[in-house]
């Protein structure tokens, strides 16, 4: 089963020692383009457009997709892409072995 359709928003994200590490604020599956039919000036829709990432960091979430991940008051939030998630399970959502949202 494809692991984005398993996420919810406000559910816990957990690295792969179970550790938690915030919450899912928002999330999208990917738009399946080809990495090299996307162009430096093609727009970007949705919660990325205003997302602070370097242009190309945007355009790669919006292909694979990606997960808004809340991790407190005052350490802002963190993008991660679908590749950097293990699964879900317990509803929770596991971070792949070696992946620390900074």
């Amino acid at each position: 089963m494809d692991i984005m359709t398993q996420i919810r928003e406000g559910m816990h994200v957990v690295d792969a020692d179970g550790k938690d590490v915030g919450k899912i604020r928002d999330f999208q599956a990917g738009d399946g383009t080809d990495e090299f039919a996307v162009g430096a000036d093609e727009p970007l829709a949705g919660a990325l457009e205003d997302a602070d990432l370097p242009r190309h960091e945007a355009q790669r979430l919006s292909r694979l997709g990606w997960v808004k991940i809340h991790k407190g008051l005052f350490t802002g939030d963190r993008y991660l892409s679908v590749e950097e998630l293990d699964r879900v399970d317990d509803d929770k959502v596991w971070l792949r072995p070696g992946i620390q949202p900074k």
